[in-house]
């Protein structure tokens, strides 16, 4: 199983991470019939930003990003990282602080 190290500027080994992020995004908006632009006014968060974590341009959107985003989505931050894999996820990564 590999591991994931992510060391401050390593933007190539958070692509598992941000990949995840834009699929359960867009997985939620699908589940509940809600386009992006709806979840930027919902959310208060820019579309601009959105559309940049969906297609990749974000690769590490900040924690109080995703709060609104949740908030957005009517869910909680632990309904949003609670999938099997944001779990095998979490088992596999080691963070490092420089």
């Amino acid at each position: 199983m590999a591991k994931y190290v992510l060391q401050k500027g390593d933007r190539q080994k958070m692509s598992p991470i941000s990949t995840l992020l834009q699929k359960r995004i867009t997985q939620l908006c699908t589940e509940k019939k809600m386009s992006y632009y709806t979840l930027s006014i919902n959310s208060s968060v820019p579309f601009s930003t959105i559309k940049n974590i969906i297609d990749g341009n974000t690769k590490n959107p900040g924690i109080v990003t995703i709060m609104k985003l949740c908030g957005g989505l009517g869910i909680s931050i632990t309904d949003f990282f609670d999938t099997k894999e944001f779990i095998e996820l979490s088992e596999e990564i080691t963070f490092w602080t420089e």
